[in-house]
């Protein structure tokens, strides 16, 4: 007997290319944590290998950081800083960016 390699597509709607990589968006499957396990190309995936209803999902959620130094852990007290600004509420996609311009 040999063994045979098949391919497996991309399940995004409408792409056909071989699928590389699982979702790995966290989800609840009957009462416990999973991941989505998706099978998506690497066209598709976005570089936090979530497939593409699930990486607009985790875009488009709130985040409420402080508006003094963009940290979210000083809002819940954590780690308060020096001069706390008013709670804010941005997306993560928001987010990324303010810190991706050196804020903290």
């Amino acid at each position: 007997m040999t063994a045979t390699a098949y391919r497996v597509a991309c399940q995004t709607s409408g792409c056909r290319s071989a699928a590389i990589v699982l979702c790995c968006f966290p989800v609840t499957r009957n009462g416990r944590a999973a991941t989505c396990n998706r099978h998506v190309c690497s066209g598709c995936a976005s570089p936090d290998r979530f497939c593409p209803p699930h990486a607009r999902a985790g875009a488009d959620s709130l985040v409420t950081i402080c508006s003094a130094c963009y940290c979210s852990s000083c809002v819940h007290g954590e780690h308060p800083c020096a001069a706390p600004g008013k709670p804010r509420r941005v997306t993560v996609a928001q987010w990324k960016t303010l810190l991706s311009f050196g804020v903290l």
